[in-house]
């Protein structure tokens, strides 16, 4: 029997399921906010001067409960996420160790025999010399390397691969350089990782804002390059940089919120699915 199981399949589920419950939680809220017993039997009734404590505070322990789970999902998603990373990590170096072993020892394919050498050439006649020139002869100029945006790949992760723009890219190295001098961890915050985010959350976009969502609907959309929510950003937000419209700014604290909850950006949902051939997932 296969006793395999796929994390990032779990992960999905229950960053699904977290989401579920929020709306749920949600609804459970308007409902209870727009409920009021006086409204059927009269505000001086017996029944709604008793049932509306009674009503409320249960409604009140339902929500804690939903609450709670709901958190509790996130954070095992989170941690399912860089379980899944770290699985991929382990079946990439099992493959490169196959590879080695099969490539060295009783494994390794016999020698080819060494070609037998070719006769020498007859010697060429002899001609007169040449003039000497003065002049050295002029080198070709050196190309440039190839830019790959972020900080060029000069420090640790901070290559960027994925299809971003250039404004984007540069926010990033300028992020990174800032959060490294700070003390953070640069495998912490990786630049590849970092542009997958921004692609997907805003297009690149350092002033979009979404007026949709739960986030909207709850009275704090999600803003900016990295589309942080107000409280998250305020939270998160490294002194010096507090504007959530500077996309400098708003990849710093999006990058210490993923830090604090999944350990690393690479171990948020979005950079962990898509690195693995799967869908963008939000964090």
């Amino acid at each position: 029997m296969d006793f395999s199981i796929n994390p990032e399949g779990i992960h999905r589920s229950a960053m699904e399921l977290s989401d579920g419950l929020g709306e749920l939680t949600n609804h459970v809220e308007q409902f209870a906010s727009s409920f009021n017993l006086g409204d059927m039997f009269g505000d001086n009734s017996l029944l709604a001067e008793i049932g509306n404590p009674m009503y409320l505070g249960a409604v009140d322990w339902i929500l804690q409960c939903l609450r709670s789970l709901e958190g509790a999902l996130g954070d095992h998603a989170g941690a399912l996420g860089a379980a899944a990373t770290a699985f991929q990590r382990t079946e990439e170096t099992n493959a490169a160790m196959s590879h080695q072993i099969m490539s060295s020892g009783p494994f390794a394919p016999a020698p080819s025999p060494a070609p037998m050498p070719a006769p020498e050439p007859a010697p060429a006649p002899e001609s007169s010399p040449e003039p000497e020139s003065n002049s050295a002869p002029e080198s070709a100029p050196a190309s440039a390397p190839a830019s790959t945006g972020g900080d060029g790949g000069s420090l640790p992760g901070g290559e960027i691969t994925y299809e971003a723009t250039p404004e984007v890219k540069q926010w990033i190295g300028e992020a990174r350089q800032i959060m490294i001098a700070d003390g953070i961890d640069p495998s912490l915050i990786n630049a590849n990782d970092l542009a997958i985010i921004a692609m997907h959350e805003s297009g690149g976009d350092p002033n979009a804002a979404n007026d949709w969502d739960i986030n909207a609907q709850n009275g704090t959309p999600s803003i900016g390059l990295m589309q942080t929510i107000g409280p998250t950003f305020d939270a998160h937000a490294m002194p010096g940089h507090t504007d959530i419209h500077n996309p400098v700014d708003n990849i710093i604290a999006a990058s210490r919120y993923a830090i604090d909850r999944y350990g690393s950006v690479s171990a948020t949902p979005g950079p962990a699915s898509v690195n693995s051939g799967g869908p963008y997932l939000p964090y």
